[in-house]
Parts: structure tokens; C-alpha cells; sequence
């Protein structure tokens, strides 16, 4: 009886094992599924995390994501994607520092692309801009320190008249001039000093934006300085994640809808397991340059290797 009600205790412990842990099961098997018998069922994706500060309605996205998928099963004529409210890879729409440089270029009149030509455009905002913020730093700093030492003689002047009881009519008028003066100026350097912070948040813009396409286009040079901050953040438009209980894929920009499909596309194919090709209109080459919205030889001679030989 002792052995029957402890085998009893113990299914009792596995089955809420199980279903403490379903999610996270699920997932394995699936990702068992994709490893072992690769493009024999569709991955099944949902939409997990979706920040609303993207200039992106959810069903657009949804779109998007639709449209990537057409892409790998139009050209294949394999089902290899289903869009499913429990499914186990996960989709996410991440804001942060890289959409905001994004759209910081875009008010600026740039399009961030990963070509020789877009980096020399941004590198010569980016040197017209640094040398006017550099100017009008040395303005600022030096009107500021005037405005200071102003300052601080008519604290010294009301500081003396107030020790000998008051100041006379006419020096009292002299005083409130004085201070109404100081007040305009104030406001004038704050002025100033906005438009100097706005030159900042442009010129980091382009710095990391200019660092992301050096390395993309694996360019010697030098790294682009911030001025006041650093993001501490690589630009990457998104990342395909892949851990024991669970898989997602994580966007974190995009400059158009076209760039959003094809870069959801490329993580997909993470996702079935396609590593990168050196074919750069490709969807699987490394750099999300191209205007191709179809799958390439290339993509598919990857596509056939993964599904095929495994």
C-alpha cells in the first residue's frame, strides 16, 4: 500500500511538473522538431512583445511578418511558416536607442542604408555638423561665461547698497535695468543651449549610424565620437535568439516597410536554421542592404541544404 501511494505522489508531481512547465516544453519539442526534421511541419510564430512607439500599426507588422513568410515558402513551395496564437517563436517589437536614430535621420532627411554611398552622405552631415556644433559650443561657452561674471557684479553692486541701507532712486533704477538685462540674457542662453543639446542628439545619431555601416562595410577607420553620451548599444536591426525552452526574434528598427519585411524574412531563415551566404542581394547575406524582396539561388541552395541534408 506504502509503494502504491508513493508511485501515486510521484505521477502526481510529474503531471504538475508538466503543466507547470508546458510553455517551456512546448518549445523544446518544437525546437527538437526544426533541428532534427527541419522543414518537415511549419514553425509556428506569434507576436509576443509589440511597443506601440514604432511609427507601425500591430496589423501592418502583422503583415510584415506575412509577407517575409511568403517570401521563403513562394519561392520553395514548402510550408514553412504558420502564424499561431500559442506558437512557440516568439516575434518581438523592441523600441530603444536604434529606432530613435532612425527616425532622428529620417527628420534629418537621411536613410540609413548599408552602402559606400549612404556612408559618405552621413559622414558629410556629420562633418558639417560637428564643425557648427563645435562653433556654436565655443559661443555659448564663452557668452556664458560673460553672463557670469555680469552676474556676479550686480550681485556685488546690490550686495554693497544693501549694506548701507538702500541705493539711492537713480542707482536703484540702474539696478532693476540691470536685472531685467540679466534675465533677458538667461533666457537667451537657454535658448542657445537647447539648440546646442538638439546638435548633440543629431550628431550622436549619425555617429552611431556611421560606426554601424563602417563595420557593415568593413571599412578601416576610426570609430565616430558621441559627444556627451553613448548609446552602449551595437546598431542592429534585429537578432534571431535561440535557447533550451525558447526562441524568438527580437526587431529593433527599421526606415521603411520594405526593410522591415526583409529583415524579418532574414531572421526567419535564422529561425529554420540558414546561416548567412555571400550572395549580397540575397536575403541571407549578413547585411540588410539590398532592395530584393525575393529569395535568391543562393537563398534557396541554403534553404534545400538545411531541409534536405539533415
Amino acid at each position: 500500500m506504502f509503494r502504491i501511494a508513493r508511485a501515486l505522489v510521484l505521477l502526481i508531481l510529474l503531471a504538475g511538473g508538466a503543466f507547470y512547465f508546458r510553455a517551456e516544453l512546448t518549445t523544446v519539442a518544437a525546437q527538437l522538431a526544426a533541428r532534427y526534421a527541419p522543414c518537415a511541419s511549419p514553425i509556428r510564430y506569434s507576436i509576443e512583445t509589440f511597443d506601440e512607439r514604432f511609427d507601425i500599426s500591430r496589423e501592418d507588422f502583422e503583415a510584415a511578418i506575412a509577407d517575409a513568410e511568403a517570401i521563403w515558402e513562394k519561392s520553395s513551395g514548402r510550408d514553412l511558416f504558420a502564424n499561431d496564437p500559442s506558437g512557440t517563436l516568439k516575434i518581438n517589437l523592441l523600441y530603444d536607442s536604434r529606432q530613435a536614430t532612425t527616425e532622428r535621420l529620417q527628420d534629418l532627411g537621411l536613410e540609413v542604408d548599408d552602402t559606400r554611398s549612404s556612408y559618405d552622405q552621413l559622414k558629410d552631415r556629420y562633418d558639417t555638423l560637428r564643425a557648427g556644433y563645435e562653433a556654436r559650443v565655443r559661443a555659448f561657452e564663452s557668452a556664458y561665461a560673460q553672463f557670469q561674471k555680469d552676474q556676479a557684479a550686480y550681485n556685488r553692486e546690490v550686495a554693497y547698497w544693501n549694506g548701507r541701507g538702500g541705493a539711492p532712486e537713480s542707482e536703484y533704477q540702474k539696478l532693476q535695468k540691470e536685472k531685467l538685462e540679466l534675465a533677458n540674457r538667461s533666457a537667451a542662453l537657454q535658448t542657445q543651449q537647447a539648440l546646442v543639446s538638439a546638435d548633440v542628439d543629431d550628431i550622436n545619431a549619425l555617429a552611431d549610424a556611421l560606426n554601424h555601416a563602417a563595420r557593415a562595410l568593413n571599412l578601416d577607420i576610426a570609430e565616430y565620437n558621441s559627444v556627451s553620451r553613448t548609446t552602449g548599444d551595437e546598431f542592429e536591426e534585429a537578432v534571431y535568439i535561440s535557447s533550451p525552452g525558447s526562441h524568438r526574434i527580437d526587431v529593433y528598427e527599421f526606415g521603411s516597410y520594405s526593410k522591415l519585411v526583409r529583415v524579418l524574412a532574414h531572421e526567419l531563415g535564422h529561425a529554420l536554421g540558414l546561416d548567412h551566404i555571400d550572395d549580397e542581394s540575397a536575403i541571407m547575406y549578413r547585411v540588410n542592404q539590398s532592395t530584393n524582396e525575393r529569395a535568391t539561388a543562393a537563398d534557396l541552395a541554403e534553404l534545400d541544404r538545411v531541409c534536405v541534408a539533415k
